[in-house]
């Protein structure tokens, strides 16, 4: 009788407080760790995916203005006195004649621009374009009606536009900050963004000008009523 009473005491003898107290706060130490991998995992897919966005969107921006650039036509203008090509390098902008895709507005020519705007702490690549018509003063009206704007790439705290190419005939090719030069295209252009604290790289595009005039060869022109 005495073995009987004590097998039942250790059958119905339970857990104590205190080993229920240790066994909640390791399940609960478990699921901190869980949540907290589970956490950083969403993270990283979230921080991830908002970079291969950034990343797919600064591509589709950069091949859009090197597709534009290395399509600059030598467009001359006429007006009587002299001839000169509807271009120009700055360090900051450049200016120049393409065409446009069809879901920009496409159909003829246009004069181009990219140049920064917007106030020094947020400040946007723009492209500027209105089309070429010999009734336009096209360098120096800015203004015009037929302007149209367009922010390429927003947030970026300075562009540099160089030119490769020889400005004189019997000069080596080599790098300018500007090129005004009346008869010809540069052969390269270069363009270098940076960006506000360095938070995003910007690849140097060095992009090829196919677009040559050449003397003695028929020429694209545009004659400017006196």
């Amino acid at each position: 009788m005495k073995h009987l009473s004590r097998l039942s005491k250790q059958q119905v003898t339970g857990f104590t407080l205190v080993e229920i107290l240790i066994a909640m706060t390791l399940f609960s130490f478990t699921l901190v760790l869980i949540f907290s991998a589970l956490y950083s995992t969403s993270r990283t897919w979230q921080i991830s995916n908002r970079q291969i966005d950034t990343n797919d969107e600064q591509r589709l921006e950069l091949a859009f203005i090197r597709k534009q650039i290395s399509q600059a036509i030598p467009l001359n203008l006429i007006d009587g006195k002299e001839n000169q090509l509807l271009f120009k390098g700055e360090t900051d902008a450049i200016h120049f004649t393409s065409s446009l895709p069809a879901h920009r507005g496409g159909g003829g020519l246009y004069f181009l621009s990219l140049l920064m705007s917007g106030n020094n702490a947020h400040q946007d690549l723009t492209l500027h374009y209105q089309p070429v018509r010999p009734d336009s003063d096209l360098f120096n009206n800015p203004d015009s009606e037929e302007v149209q704007t367009m922010s390429l790439i927003k947030n970026i705290e300075d562009v540099e536009f160089f030119y490769y190419g020889n400005q004189a005939n019997d000069d080596e090719p080599r790098w300018y900050s500007q090129w005004d030069i009346k008869d010809k295209l540069p052969e390269l252009v270069k363009v270098q963004i940076t960006s506000v604290d360095n938070k995003q790289y910007w690849p140097a595009l060095v992009i090829p000008v196919y677009s040559q005039a050449q003397k003695g060869q028929p020429q694209l022109t545009m004659h400017i009523p006196k």
